[in-house]
């Protein structure tokens, strides 16, 4: 039962109550946390009388079984007693009867509930005079001689099997932060749920979550929340963990792939000797033939051939070994690798990373440059072309300060190898763009960070960043951070608690609730999830559920499947068909047995044309791939047309060679949508929007390519979306140094960019390559265009369909982020 109210008529309103509502219901509906049925899920907003209130908690109460969940979030009063009241729209502070009396309420939960747990959350004041970004009202009761205080109430609030958890303690209030999406205590609660607590029991209990709570606001200087409980109300859990969740997973996966590697590495060297000793076999009987055929008899305490081995085999054995052995072991680890079935692209020496602000770490060159080491193959020239640029900034004598590109530079995957020189390109050209575009901004020099891969080694490069705050050329941002992986997330979350700016540039962030409360100084160009989602799902408002099937994988770590299938369920809700699901793999075992039943379903779906005309799929690319080349060899799916639509992760299929393109040009005639970050096309048309983007931007980008001369980018290459993201990235860094140096200041510091992201709106917008970038109060683009496009199968290049707007419509000619 959640109840909230955001619109009062005579005391603030509270507009982040509402969406404290519409989240909490999606993850508490979520399968990996409680998964709750949506039917079992009431949400009650802005209820008009106190009859509502208690008629619905009354339903809840008497229909809960095991356990019972009541949510409150808005305004609360302390009568003269003490007692507490919670305020309705109607409700006046004077008059504190005019909101609903908790001993009411709590009536209901003793009275009527059944359910072996019954957990209260109240996210209100107990007492204070309302005042901006307060929630709370009643100051007389907050001062009256003998108030009891929120301790008092959550005493007598507590019943037999009850948990309670209120959201501030003593006469203070809770919190609404102005320009922040959520309030303060809910905001935490909701950052718990969706990530999970580090350590934490799973399932997670009301105590470990109440003690991660309290332990964020107490490090934001936020009112503490409170707890009290009998009957072991704090070890009732109704959600999974999904930190451990995901750990365990890791720790698997990691098991897995070691003990997959002692098993490649043993089958390797037995191999390796088995050949060795045929090979000395072959030449002994060798020897042996020559001894036998010349007559020659063999010099007792001497191996056949050894005056051949005298003559030469010294020389061979020190041109190998006793010059560049680390050659030498890393050859054998390459032989290994494949031998064993894995192929490594790119493996350094590791004592060739010995480079100022580089070393080595298990094995990888990981650090910071200048652009004078080149951290992996392919990237060398767009390296020397960075050195170069710095180097002429330097030479400049001109005021400079430098941003910081922190992403993965070691993979063994060609495609991502491909994306890493995109990411380098956009940074540069963002650079190049602010040093040679006439006007008083800062001269910028690029620095390369590599966290190694997967971004693994993140912590021990951002004391490297931190230094280089300091001293001529001084860091003033980090960009590039793809916000959609849990290391990257704490990564940015770590680089913006330590006062260093930071725009992430991922094409698929990180869901807007969990950034929302990020530290100042953490902000993103690129639509979040839950942006991509609201915009995709604003496009299929026509779409016919009764002919539509959720495709979905079942992987509640993925925040990207996750943000899909929440979306997606909306409208499956009222679809014949019920949702096929199938499970993320962790080994190539899993692998071949998630491949076959995706197989399945689409056989399923196939044979069940023409009445599914629309297959709605929440899965990765690679997922994706199997689900449509399956398709593509059944003949049922000839008989109608079938559109999939997906999200962005989609984009990976333009350029994947596995993609059965020639049988899914015909005969079956399937159409792929998607949602993307970019398209080149966006702002090109004649019906292009008036608002929100324009070509120019793009048409700058791609002459500052042309301009330098050695490299260059045309339009195929940022199709993939990496190098927009990057370069706009870049170009937001810029514009929040420039904007926050003050009149006479020869340098900005940390904190003045820090805290300039909110004025990146309204005449401050950015003009980015992939559209206007409005940054709101938490760092994030006001209602950014998401490009709607459709697979090529014939090209790799995608078709736009249309420009969505999580909004519903394009942006106000002044790009004007409203209040929260």
């Amino acid at each position: 039962m959640l109840i909230g109210v955001s619109g009062y008529q005579k005391m603030e309103p509270l507009p982040g109550v509402a969406r404290n509502l519409r989240r909490l219901k999606t993850l508490l509906t979520e399968p990996d946390l409680w998964g709750l049925s949506p039917r079992h899920c009431t949400v009650l907003s802005n209820p008009r009388s106190i009859e509502t209130v208690l008629d619905a908690v009354h339903a809840a109460a008497a229909e809960a079984e095991d356990a019972l969940l009541v949510y409150f979030a808005g305004h609360g009063l302390v009568s003269l007693k003490g007692d507490l009241y919670l305020a309705l729209p109607s409700s006046h502070a004077e008059r504190i009867y005019s909101g609903v009396s908790y001993d009411l309420l709590r009536s209901q939960l003793v009275d009527e509930a059944s359910a072996r747990s019954r957990v209260v959350l109240l996210d209100c004041c107990y007492g204070g005079r309302a005042m901006d970004g307060y929630m709370g009202s009643g100051a007389r009761a907050a001062g009256v001689a003998g108030f009891a205080g929120p301790v008092a109430v959550a005493d007598s609030a507590a019943v037999e099997g009850t948990y309670v958890m209120t959201a501030a303690a003593g006469t203070k209030q809770a919190l609404a932060p102005p320009g922040e999406k959520y309030t303060a205590f809910t905001g935490e609660l909701l950052r718990a749920l969706e990530e999970g607590v580090p350590g934490g029991p799973d399932p997670l209990s009301m105590d470990a979550l109440f003690r991660h709570v309290r332990g964020e606001l107490a490090a934001k200087g936020r009112p503490q929340p409170q707890q009290r409980a009998r009957n072991g109300g704090t070890s009732i859990a109704l959600v999974r963990n999904r930190w451990a969740v995901a750990e365990a997973r890791r720790r698997a996966a990691e098991a897995q792939r070691a003990a997959e590697a002692a098993q490649q590495a043993a089958e390797a060297a037995r191999r390796a000797a088995e050949a060795e000793a045929a090979r000395r076999a072959a030449e002994a009987e060798a020897e042996a033939e020559a001894e036998a055929g010349s007559g020659r008899a063999t010099a007792p305490g001497t191996t056949p051939g050894w005056e051949r081995w005298a003559r030469w085999g010294w020389n061979a054995a020190r041109s190998l070994w006793s010059r560049r052995p680390g050659r030498v072991l890393l050859a054998l680890s390459l032989v290994a690798g494949l031998l064993g079935g894995g192929l490594y692209l790119y493996v350094r020496d590791p004592r060739e990373c010995a480079a100022e602000g580089v070393a080595t770490v298990a094995g990888e060159c990981i650090g910071v440059t200048d652009g004078r080491y080149a951290f992996a193959k392919g990237i060398e020239e767009i390296s020397q072309w960075i050195m170069d640029e710095n180097a002429k900034v330097l030479q400049s004598g001109a005021p400079s300060v430098s941003i910081a590109l922190m992403t993965s530079m070691t993979t063994s995957d060609s495609a991502e190898e491909r994306r890493i020189q995109n990411r380098l390109m956009g940074a540069l050209l963002a650079q190049r763009r602010a040093n040679y575009v006439p006007g008083k901004g800062m001269k910028i020099r690029l620095l390369l960070a590599n966290p190694g891969r997967d971004g693994a080694y993140w912590a021990k490069v951002i004391p490297r960043l931190e230094d280089l705050t300091k001293g001529p050329s001084p860091l003033r941002a980090v960009i590039g951070l793809d916000a959609n992986t849990t290391r990257a997330r704490e990564a940015s979350s770590r680089l913006a608690a330590r006062g260093i700016p930071v725009v992430n540039a991922s094409t698929a962030p990180v869901p807007a609730g969990t950034g929302d409360n990020a530290p100042t100084g953490a902000a993103q160009v690129m639509p979040d999830l839950d942006d991509q989602r609201r915009a995709l799902i604003g496009t299929l408002k026509d779409l016919d559920p009764q002919g539509a099937v959720l495709v979905s994988e079942d992987n509640p770590s993925d925040l990207y499947v996750k943000s899909l299938h929440s979306g997606f369920e909306q409208i499956a809700e009222k679809s014949p068909f019920p949702p096929q699901l199938y499970t993320a793999s962790q080994n190539p075992k899993q692998d071949r047995a998630r491949e076959k039943k995706i197989a399945d379903i689409a056989s399923e779906v196939c044979r069940q044309t023409p009445e599914i005309e629309t297959v709605l799929f929440a899965g990765r690319a690679e997922s994706l791939r199997h689900f449509l080349n399956s398709m593509a060899g059944s003949l049922s799916c000839a008989k109608q047309d079938l559109t999939v639509i997906s999200g962005s992760d989609t984009g990976r299929l333009t350029t994947d060679p596995a993609l059965d393109r020639e049988r899914l040009r015909g005969p079956v005639k399937v159409r792929v949508e998607y949602a993307t970050g970019f398209h080149p096309d966006a702002w090109r048309r004649s019906s292009a929007p008036k608002t929100g983007g324009s070509s120019k931007s793009l048409d700058a980008l791609l002459h500052a390519a042309k301009s330098g001369g050695r490299l260059s980018a045309d339009v195929g290459d940022t199709m993939d979306g990496t190098l927009v993201a990057t370069y706009d990235a870049g170009l937001t860094a810029v514009a929040g140094i420039n904007l926050s140096r003050a009149e006479g200041e020869k340098l900005p510091g940390l904190a003045a960019v820090a805290s300039i992201w909110p004025r990146l709106n309204g005449p401050g917008r950015v003009e980015g390559a992939s559209g206007w970038i409005c940054l709101d109060r938490s760092g994030s683009p006001y209602d950014k265009a998401v490009p709607l496009v459709q697979l090529d199968f014939t090209s790799k290049r995608p078709a736009l369909v249309a420009v969505a707007w999580p909004e519903g419509k394009p942006p106000s000619k002044s790009c004007a982020v409203p209040r929260a």
